[in-house]
């Protein structure tokens, strides 16, 4: 597992979805995705390195796509990194 490819992506997700002009749309990521408040400009790498993890990674991914709009088959496998696909786990 390469974290710190995952943890840029984390981010950049992250970043992304509080761009979002539209409050629905990001409070699903922030009870989907991730929770509102986990990420700030102060947030140290470790402290969200529980969300590298195999059984996390691909949701956020997936989930990531959904808040776009994306079907469940477009969005699973549409995101790649660090040889993860995003999909949605149980």
């Amino acid at each position: 597992m390469n974290k710190q490819e995952r943890i840029q992506a984390i981010r950049a997700m992250d970043t992304i979805a509080k761009m979002l002009n539209d409050e629905n749309e990001y409070i699903w990521w922030a009870s989907m995705g991730i929770p509102d408040g986990e990420i700030d400009e102060t947030t140290k790498d470790e402290e969200i390195e529980w969300l590298c993890e195999d059984d996390i990674f691909p949701d956020l991914l997936f989930n990531f796509c959904r808040i776009f709009g994306m079907t469940k088959e477009k969005a699973t496998g549409f995101l790649y990194c660090d040889n993860v696909t995003g999909k949605e786990t149980d």
